[in-house]
């Protein structure tokens, strides 16, 4: 195994895959073990990337937020509780639905959100597809938005 064929195959003879690299000891102080390398066999390895290879679309709201520090509520005078939307991704559910940077996500689907943890997990929970209401504070008005949650691609396999 070379030196940065770390998550390369490993290959017999005959060409076929046998597992995946991810080790090579190397020169350490006095030491020194040339071709000595580890290997995570393919059978171990298969029903892995079976299973993400086949995982189902991920749901997503299409926000980059924030939980509300301590910080933030002292100066804008809110309670410290909820996700403050930095930005809504372009084309995806949150901006679609007239989401905008600013907002204070304080609900998901009848859940409080306390922090941005909540909101992942509350998001995870559901379906690529599953119609949501999210309660948001946008200055001093609550809005409340029924939308639908998309995927996003990019963090899918």
């Amino acid at each position: 195994i070379n030196h940065g064929n770390s998550g390369g195959p490993l290959i017999n003879m005959r060409g076929e895959v046998i597992g995946i690299n991810t080790a090579k000891i190397f020169e350490y102080d006095q030491y020194s073990v040339e071709g000595m390398g580890y290997s995570i066999a393919a059978n171990i390895v298969k029903p892995i990337i079976e299973t993400i290879m086949n995982q189902l679309p991920r749901p997503f709201l299409g926000i980059y937020g924030e939980t509300i520090s301590e910080e933030q509520a002292e100066e804008f005078g809110i309670p410290q509780i909820g996700v403050y939307v930095l930005e809504t991704i372009r084309g995806h559910s949150a901006e679609r639905s007239g989401m905008q940077r600013g907002d204070i996500i304080t609900s998901f689907n009848g859940n409080i959100i306390y922090t941005m943890r909540d909101l992942q997990e509350a998001v995870a929970q559901c379906n690529v597809g599953d119609s949501i209401e999210v309660k948001v504070i946008r200055g001093d008005n609550p809005i409340t938005f029924r939308l639908r949650l998309g995927t996003n691609d990019q963090n899918n396999f």
